[in-house]
């Protein structure tokens, strides 16, 4: 039976004009939240039906008396559910919705399928955000209602599940939240924190520990005529003449003071040195015991 003309109509898009085109995402975006956004809300959907179900079925079989308003939390955490379910059935068979109103010449959109994924995440923020006021208000009221346990057993027990499942839920969701944002970040200082320290590393806290005793206001510098007590204490001997052209090169603007950096430089470049002179020498040893076994080998042949 076709409806009289002029009166108003409710109708689903079904022309290719009437329907809603869907933005372009950006990929970096999607790759990050669509995961997340459309597969993750599975559990909390299966969640809020068996919120929905027992709830309601709470709501109508319960007795007893309880002096706290957990009935009212229920009624609150089974309406957010609704309001979830809504979101999460209309991401995968939302509609186009039209009111026309032939005798106004007028054709409003009522309903339409979400255009980008970002809509879909501000949806799940605003009912995020909804339950959270709900099962934070309902936390307290649980706190607060311990009596209940034994005047109302069935509410107590049912609000009691519903707090610690949703916030079980929500420390889960953080921290997989923590891991997208900061996880690679954190996972980097881990790595820092637990790797071996380099020869460097050991060597530059050594340097620092003894700079630090003759750097009592930490202004990382140390006046020129602590070096020399500096380097003695870490077994270096440096002749007197050298000691002053050494200073003079490390503080050339004459200010009185050697910074840390100048001289861990200088302190590792003669580590260096000295190293090479060492691989030096054991080499030269190494070559006279080659020589002396070769001299002793043509000696017994002889």
């Amino acid at each position: 039976m076709e409806s009289p003309e002029g009166s108003a109509k409710l109708r689903k898009g079904k022309s290719k004009k009437d329907l809603v085109e869907v933005d372009t995402e950006d990929d970096e975006f999607f790759k990050k939240w669509a995961g997340l956004v459309l597969i993750g809300p599975f559990l909390p959907a299966v969640f809020a039906l068996i919120v929905i179900v027992c709830g309601q079925l709470v709501l109508n079989t319960w007795t007893g008396t309880c002096g706290y308003a957990l009935d009212s939390f229920i009624s609150a955490a089974v309406a957010v559910c609704y309001l979830f379910l809504m979101v999460f059935s209309w991401v995968y068979v939302g509609d186009t919705v039209i009111l026309s109103l032939p005798a106004l010449g007028i054709e409003l959109t009522l309903l339409t399928p979400f255009k980008s994924l970002k809509y879909i995440v501000f949806y799940y923020f605003v009912v995020a955000v909804v339950s959270f006021i709900v099962w934070l208000v309902g936390s307290v009221l649980l706190q607060l209602s311990v009596f209940c346990v034994s005047t109302a057993p069935v509410l107590y027990q049912f609000s009691l599940f519903l707090v610690v499942m949703y916030w079980l839920g929500f420390v889960i969701t953080v921290l997989y939240l923590i891991k997208m944002f900061f996880g690679s970040n954190i996972a980097k200082i881990i790595k820092e924190t637990t790797r071996a320290s380099t020869i460097d590393e050991v060597e530059e806290k050594l340097f620092r520990a003894r700079f630090d005793q003759y750097d009592p206001e930490k202004e990382n510098r140390i006046a020129n005529d602590k070096v020399p007590l500096m380097l003695e204490d870490l077994g270096v001997f440096v002749p007197a003449e050298e000691l002053e052209t050494l200073i003079a090169t490390l503080d050339e603007e004459e200010t009185g003071f050697i910074e840390f950096k100048p001289l861990l430089h200088w302190f590792r470049k003669l580590n260096a040195e000295m190293d090479a002179l060492d691989n030096a020498n054991d080499s030269d040893d190494g070559d006279d015991e080659d020589d002396r076994e070769a001299s002793d080998m043509f000696t017994k042949r002889r």
